[in-house]
């Protein structure tokens, strides 16, 4: 399964981290590029995106190219300030 995760600060890349060792493959977005790479890097998430606009393209391609059983999920956490 393919994962959209908007978020990736504590909570949205323990998450992450958490799928990606289950075995989903979780595409993020979060507001700083340079960190969600580096999260990328060090394999918490399969990849990043640069804006939500790419991530929800990237998700919707992955579902209309796959197998029709295939599903995929989204998630968004983001912190009250």
């Amino acid at each position: 399964m393919r994962v959209g995760l908007i978020g990736l600060g504590k909570i949205g890349e323990g998450i992450a981290r958490r799928m990606v060792k289950k075995g989903y493959e979780v595409w993020g977005y979060r507001n700083n590029y340079e960190k969600s790479c580096e999260q990328y890097e060090a394999g918490y998430i399969s990849g990043c995106t640069t804006n939500m606009e790419s991530l929800a393209q990237m998700i919707h391609n992955y579902k209309n190219i796959s197998d029709k059983n295939q599903e995929f999920l989204w998630l968004q956490f983001h912190q009250k300030t």
